[in-house]
């Protein structure tokens, strides 16, 4: 359970060591399993009026390495929009507005046009004749670009709940919790841009260090919730808030685990 990928040439896709060693004993059946993947992929009905495809153009789908690279290209386009999200979850728990949920959620609406874009290109995809490596690499492009869009249903869902509730019971963000989910915060942020850039360069160093960053955000978060557990059991710290800042950290838990999948 860590950030590789299941075969050295999509090490940014998995990112475990363990997947790593599943790949190599399945690498026989993967265009079976590709085949009954194909069928069970459930893909929307697109509404191409929100945002158009960039990289993935039909006339690659001759040439499946060329496909699936134009896929990780489309795959950066929802890092970009999930990287604008991370960067508006703060302001918006401590201070946001239905203004501000309302752009989350227009992100959020690109992010899965984009998700489903993907999952149609990769059905055709796999209907081109791949070495057992291709269609390996195809199904961990479906694993990640899922878990981006389960990403961006965190940040769309759960952070505007949590912001409808401060407003509702009129709490202010105190200094010190902000200053701790900044720092959550900014590891869940690292974590995620590394591990994008590790699948768009297949960088092994890079997805290495993210494995190692497990334990350390891990760390991070228990000690945060640990001292605010101590705070409300001396009563120096309002029980709302106490809640708030406990379901935000999950909420960057959440994050993080998707990250390093």
């Amino acid at each position: 359970e860590a950030l590789a990928a299941e075969v050295p040439r999509q090490i940014a896709n998995g990112f475990t060591i363990y997947k790593v060693a599943m790949a190599v004993v399945f690498l026989p059946f993967t265009n079976v399993l590709v085949t009954i993947l194909n069928k069970l992929i459930p893909v929307r009905e697109v509404d191409e009026s929100l945002i158009e495809v960039r990289y993935m153009d039909p006339s690659l789908l001759e040439t499946p390495e060329l496909a699936l690279q134009a896929v990780a290209h489309e795959n950066m386009r929802i890092t970009e929009r999930i990287n604008s999200m991370l960067n508006q979850a703060l302001p918006i728990l401590s201070k946001g507005s239905e203004t501000d949920i309302v752009k989350l959620e227009e992100l959020k609406a690109e992010i899965t046009q984009i998700h489903d874009f993907v999952l149609i290109y990769l059905r055709q995809v796999s209907k081109s004749e791949m070495s057992d490596s291709q269609g390996n690499w195809l199904m961990n492009s479906i694993s990640v670009v899922n878990h981006l869009e389960n990403i961006g249903d965190i940040l769309e869902v759960d952070l505007p709940a949590l912001c409808r509730l401060r407003i509702k019971q009129e709490l202010t963000i105190p200094e010190e919790m902000y200053t701790d989910l900044a720092d959550i915060m900014e590891k869940t942020a690292e974590a995620f841009d590394k591990t994008m850039h590790a699948f768009e360069n297949l960088d092994v160093n890079t997805a290495q260090k993210i494995i190692r960053m497990k334990s350390e955000f891990n760390e991070i978060t228990e000690e945060k919730k640990n001292n605010q557990a101590k705070l409300i059991l001396s009563e120096e710290h309002d029980m709302d808030i106490y809640r708030l800042e406990i379901a935000m950290i999950d909420l960057l838990k959440g994050i993080f685990y998707h990250t390093k999948r």
